[in-house]
């Protein structure tokens, strides 16, 4: 019997890869690899050969944990995670010299304008809302990255930075504070970093 895995649910292949059913695991990369690809490319500026190996190693660490993984949410925001791990463990060693930008600040919403904005109002609002993310602090930064852009939780950035959680919110309510007060006092023109 012949059919598409494309059908299945992420739920439904991660249970068929982790039973050992290889074509599963296939179809969870096939629908994956572009996105994390795009992660390392324009949240950390990693060059097209650099992204296709932080997407390989991604994939690695995802196949290596499958016998623990417990759906606490959808797959997508797992892997994201990984892939996140990875550009920073990357990133750490030194691999990204020589990539675009030496520093990863620039997480690409300056490329996903508010479509209720002219473009020139939202180039202007996403070049501002760039040069306000730069003057954070890096660890304050990447916390809030994690946060907002890959949906990762308090626990699972507690545990990366190996901060208490409380520690986390903080860290969060100061740079969102430090964001709103870069932008004129308004929060609001910056709804990609809101709770």
């Amino acid at each position: 019997m012949i059919f598409s895995y494309r059908f299945f649910s992420d739920g439904e292949l991660v249970k068929r890869w982790q039973d050992g059913d290889g074509r599963a695991g296939d179809e969870v990369v096939r629908r994956y690899w572009p996105e994390v690809v795009r992660i390392a490319r324009f949240a950390y500026h990693v060059q097209e050969h650099l992204a296709e190996d932080v997407a390989q190693e991604t994939f690695l660490r995802l196949q290596r944990s499958l016998h623990s993984y417990v759906a606490r949410g959808p797959l997508t925001g797992y892997v994201r995670m990984i892939a996140v791990h990875v550009c920073l463990d990357l990133r750490r060693e030194g691999a990204f010299r020589g990539t675009d930008r030496e520093d990863p600040i620039d997480n690409g919403l300056h490329e996903v304008p508010d479509p209720g904005q002219d473009p020139a109002t939202a180039l202007a609002l996403s070049s501002q809302l760039r040069e306000c993310l730069e003057r954070l602090t890096q660890r304050a930064r990447e916390v809030l990255l994690l946060k907002t852009l890959h949906g990762a939780s308090y626990r699972d950035i507690s545990r990366r930075f190996g901060i208490p959680e409380g520690t986390v919110g903080r860290i969060i309510s100061e740079a969102r504070q430090s964001l709103a007060e870069c932008m004129g006092g308004d929060a609001k023109k910056a709804p990609a970093l809101s709770a």
